[in-house]
């Protein structure tokens, strides 16, 4: 057989270039029946599309007569980086099997394309990079939206073919920490995915609410708090700034040496009298705290509980120490900014 020259090359490619071009056009112009099938979004070779791609193109391509319809049509979708790169192989192939004799065609039915492709483009170990991604989701703050959470989490608890027991322990890591420690205290105790599914729906709605509540009637400060329960306190009394003059501090006869009155020791608070601002404890401060070396996607869910019920502690007394504080003494703040006023002469 007489090796094919560079012009009989050249006029097959341009041969096979008009016959998809006929069938982009033929596909285009055939008069609609049922539901119009959308067009499939151009494949740049990414791996995590790989499947959604697929799918879209077995759709565009069902109903086409013959297997080089369907081939012609789908590698017009290929458009860029490394799905570009294996389109050329693919219209290289057709190229040469053109002028074979007798001619042949790379793909003996789609199933065979699809065959191609999914070896070339697809996850190699997708129940693998599922359950990875069910180790990492996680449900970051409300704002996120929960049923996009849900539905991806969802997505790669199909993938990962896991059982309910393994989903649930997966989900509830993956949640929001308060939310999770609250549905653990539900009763009846919550004992499958969907009902995890449910309560972190309603979790969902309810802070919605708190929140929607809140613009309404902004007069309160109303917020969700980190353990569940709603807490609403008034606004704290209007502190009237002191007027406003050039700032000018006095020096601290304690910190300065060299002068009228000597040097005196640093205040130096004692750890006992301290709240560590890490575990909500006394007796120490953060930087010597205990649990400086504790990560908490490490705990058992008993650690966790313990945990998170020791912050929402920590932060109540805080938040009801400064409330208190604000009520007793308005004008606190105002003696405060007063201090640092001009020297008196």
């Amino acid at each position: 057989m007489a090796t094919p020259t560079l012009a009989d090359l050249t006029k097959s490619m341009t041969d096979m270039a008009r016959l998809v071009n006929n069938f982009v056009t033929a596909a285009g112009t055939a008069p609609a029946q049922g539901p119009r099938v959308p067009m499939p979004v151009d494949y740049d070779g990414n791996r995590a599309a790989a499947r959604s791609f697929l799918q879209s193109l077995n759709l565009f391509v069902d109903k086409l007569p013959d297997i080089q319809s369907k081939v012609g049509n789908a590698l017009v979708f290929f458009r860029s980086g490394t799905a570009l790169e294996w389109a050329n192989a693919r219209y290289s192939e057709i190229a040469a099997g053109a002028v074979a004799t007798p001619p042949t065609f790379p793909f003996r039915d789609w199933a065979a394309f699809v065959t191609k492709f999914l070896n070339d483009f697809d996850d190699p170990n997708p129940q693998q990079t599922a359950i990875n991604t069910l180790q990492t989701i996680r449900q970051r703050n409300f704002r996120e939206g929960v049923e996009a959470f849900i539905s991806k989490f969802e997505s790669a608890a199909t993938e990962s073919k896991l059982a309910d027991d393994a989903l649930i322990i997966f989900f509830q890591n993956a949640v929001i920490p308060s939310v999770m420690t609250e549905i653990l205290q539900v009763v009846p105790v919550v004992t499958t995915l969907d009902q995890w599914k449910m309560h972190v729906r309603l979790k969902d709605r309810a802070h919605n609410a708190l929140v929607q509540s809140f613009r309404r009637n902004p007069d309160t400060t109303s917020r969700p708090p980190r353990g569940g329960t709603s807490r609403t306190f008034p606004k704290p009394a209007a502190v009237t700034s002191a007027p406003a003059v050039a700032f000018r501090p006095s020096p601290d006869p304690r910190l300065t040496s060299g002068r009228a009155g000597g040097t005196a020791p640093a205040v130096k608070r004692e750890p006992t009298e301290s709240i560590c601002f890490k575990c909500g404890k006394l007796g120490h401060f953060r930087k010597d705290c205990p649990e400086n070396s504790v990560h908490v996607r490490q705990m058992t869910t008993a650690e966790l509980i313990d945990y998170a019920l020791t912050m929402q502690d920590h932060v109540s007394r805080l938040e009801e120490e400064d409330y208190r504080q604000n009520s007793e003494n308005p004008d606190k703040k105002e003696d405060e900014a007063q201090d640092f006023g001009p020297d008196e002469e």
